[in-house]
């Protein structure tokens, strides 16, 4: 027996809020529909074996790839293998109404099996009427405005046991304020507000950056008191490998315990671990704290593959026309079991306002190619052609892991994290790709005549307060000290510009070693710069980089001159470097291009070098 439900009913809201509401199936279950969070049994394909939605009703089923595109429609069909109910499917599609309004039509049909099946289906669409009547309501209140919406059904739902929670928090909060500076006192009260209000979902993983832009702060301010919280108790550190496609985490709690790689089976791919690309600190309370689990209501659903715009199903040799709104950024069109994905860029002004793309299947397997036309910021449309002759799934995502993730190379070389989480290392046989970075390499020129001079522990002296000085113009300019090897200086850094003006001013910050009495008058520093891609290892209870980019950094150093800075061809052509480079040479400091064999490199290298004068 079959029973249905479709709702209809306008909202003074554009699509986009009306989105984040209607297509928060996580807070919609757990506050208006009272379902219970579904745990995932295993995965066969594109379905997902779950388990748990329905209670006794229905305690298992397999839910199907869901359709949807942002911000207008989604689709979802589940077919129960065991309980009372045979096949549930809900579709919402939000349109544009008169006045500025937004359109809400809801649709569910579920079947059940037999008497007690129909007796169930009528349960199950009483409690979806009661839950979008509530839905509804919150909509209504936040179009009349926050101020009323504060007084009435609050979103997300409130934890009831938050004065509890919020009392615990800051009886361990009161040991890390402290060592805070005031902006990040007010992060870490933000912080202890948000695992007392917020959702078990919300705070069951906690992204340092995410919270960060929520609140108005600086993400690393941001991330560093989140490792000292974690110092001290209040919450616990984890590391989840994520799919480069879907983004699903699969969490570890040490950086031990990182795979190589992995295989996600509802994106059919293999991935390689990459401390850049796809490995992300995220945080949770400690349960003594607050107890949170990470509990999804619908695995496949907009809320759960959040940087997915667009999912759908293109039939064999057939087509599908996307339409969607899209603000400038990078997307890639990717699919199940698809080899090569398309790059898209959207720009604002310049760009096509619509494309058309083919998938096609090769020697390799499926793919698309590698980058489509850029296209204009607004309205778009892509026609994707589906060539092969087997349907296929589709995604459009946006790539938002960079910009959103604390990563772990952003964590690791921080001197915090090596401070507070020393053990926190990998493995000695783990070899972790960490992408891009640049390494600075110091030398301290004229220390073995400051030995004889001042007796080894004055010059030992010396040569710690040259440390301080260094270690302090590379964590002004966001870099992290990977180790000392005698009197010289390791350092890596995201940013080859920010590398190149460390480098600058630990010339310029050594110079206060020259001290009247001549204890270390013919001190001076060499230094030099590399970029490119590093591998991360464990060395002596530590993260250290190693690999032809350190090599070559190194090697790089040694062509400078006393008080000069050299920078590789790399670092020349990265972003914003050439910028930093001028601006050195127009405040009088002598520049000039060189070619100078490396070891270890066939043919002279070309390098940039900058004689730092007093």
């Amino acid at each position: 027996m079959t029973r249905s439900h479709e709702e209809t009913f306008d909202v003074a809201l554009p699509r986009e809020q009306v989105w984040t509401v209607m297509a928060d199936t996580q807070h919609l279950n757990q506050l208006f529909f009272g379902l219970q969070a579904s745990k995932l049994v295993r995965r066969d394909g594109d379905k997902s074996h779950l388990q748990g939605t329905f209670g006794f009703l229905a305690p298992e089923y397999d839910e199907y790839p869901w359709s949807f595109d942002v911000p207008r429609h989604y689709k979802n069909v589940r077919v129960f293998t065991k309980g009372v109910l045979d096949r549930l499917e809900t579709e919402c599609r939000l349109e544009d109404a008169d006045g500025g309004q937004t359109r809400v039509r809801y649709t569910l049909h579920v079947t059940g099996k037999g008497a007690l099946g129909g007796i169930a289906a009528r349960v199950v669409v009483s409690r979806l009427r009661a839950g979008l009547s509530q839905a509804r309501a919150l909509l209504e209140e936040m179009a009349r405005g926050p101020e009323l919406l504060m007084a009435g059904v609050q979103w997300p739902p409130a934890n009831p046991q938050r004065e509890a929670v919020l009392a615990r928090a800051r009886g361990i909060a009161v040991d890390v304020g402290p060592a805070l500076d005031p902006a990040g006192q007010a992060v870490l009260e933000q912080l202890v507000l948000h695992i007392a209000d917020g959702t078990d979902a919300d705070i069951a993983r906690m992204r340092p950056y995410v919270l960060a832009d929520a609140w108005s702060a600086e993400r690393k301010s941001t991330l560093l008191v989140f490792l000292r919280a974690a110092k001290a108790g209040l919450l616990r550190l984890s590391w989840d490998v994520l799919c480069p496609s879907c983004e699903g985490p699969t969490t570890v709690e040490s950086l031990k315990d990182l795979p190589a790689g992995g295989h996600c089976p509802a994106c059919d791919i293999d991935f390689t671990t990459s401390f850049e690309q796809n490995v992300e600190a995220t945080f949770r309370p400690e349960p003594q704290i607050r107890q949170g689990e990470r509990e999804l209501f619908c695995h496949g659903s907009p809320a759960s593959t959040k940087s997915w715009l667009a999912q759908f199903v293109i039939g064999a040799k057939s087509e599908h026309a996307l339409q969607l709104r899209l603000g400038k950024g990078r997307y890639r069109l990717q699919g199940q079991s698809v080899q090569r994905p398309s790059l898209v860029d959207v720009v604002a002004v310049g760009g096509a306002a619509a494309a058309r793309v083919r998938l096609e299947r090769g020697a390799a397997g499926l793919f698309f190619p590698a980058n489509l036309p850029a296209l204009s910021e607004g309205d778009i449309a892509i026609v994707i052609e589906n060539t092969d002759d087997q349907p296929h799934r589709v995604q459009l995502a946006h790539r938002a892991f960079a910009s959103l993730a604390a990563t772990a190379a952003d964590v690791v070389g921080l001197n915090v994290f090596r401070e507070l989480f020393g053990h926190e290392v990998l493995s000695p046989d783990q070899h972790v790709g960490v992408g891009q970075m640049a390494i600075l390499f110091t030398d301290l020129v004229g220390s073995t005549a400051m030995y004889e001079r001042v007796g080894d522990a004055g010059a030992y002296g010396l040569v710690r307060q040259h440390f301080k000085l260094l270690f302090g113009a590379i964590e002004r300019h966001h870099g992290r000290v990977v180790k000392t090897v005698g009197d010289c200086v390791m350092a890596a850094f995201d940013l080859p510009s920010d590398a190149a003006r460390a480098g600058f001013d630990c010339i310029q910050v050594l110079r206060i070693l020259r001290d009247p009495e001549g204890n270390a008058p013919g001190v001076r520093l060499k230094v030099g710069v590399h970029t490119g891609s590093c591998l991360a290892v464990e060395a002596n209870d530590n993260v250290d980089y190693f690999g032809r980019t350190v090599n070559i950094a190194a090697r790089v150093e040694s062509l400078a001159a006393p008080d000069e800075l050299v920078l590789s061809w790399a670092v020349v052509a990265a972003p914003d470097v050439q910028g930093v480079v001028d601006a050195f040479a127009a405040a009088g400091h002598a520049v000039r291009t060189d070619r100078k064999p490396v070891k270890g490199i066939e043919g002279d290298v070309e390098v940039v070098r900058i004689a730092v004068q007093e």
